[in-house]
């Protein structure tokens, strides 16, 4: 299971490799630890997992208007993998 983030919130791009078992995320307050979250939950559902956040807060602030904003999680469930990629408007 992968997970790719492109210019969502203050990540500029990131790719987590998942491996079988059980994930820890740590940092400094500001860090991206919710955003990796919101970023799973955007690809899986369309929509952030805080109620006081909304997707339109998902593009970066810091990226230009040429460049795309998006997750691309990759994933296997029962013996099926599955691709979803998702930008926020």
């Amino acid at each position: 299971s992968q997970l790719y983030i492109e210019n969502i919130a203050v990540i500029r791009q990131a790719t987590i490799d998942f491996q079988q078992g059980f994930h820890v995320f740590t940092g400094e307050t500001g860090a991206g630890k919710t955003t990796i979250f919101d970023a799973i939950t955007f690809a899986l559902y369309g929509s952030v997992s805080g109620d006081d956040r909304g997707e339109k807060t998902l593009r970066s602030n810091f990226a230009e208007e040429s460049v795309d904003s998006y997750v691309d999680l990759r994933f296997e469930h029962q013996g099926k993998e599955y691709r979803v990629r998702r930008s926020p408007e």
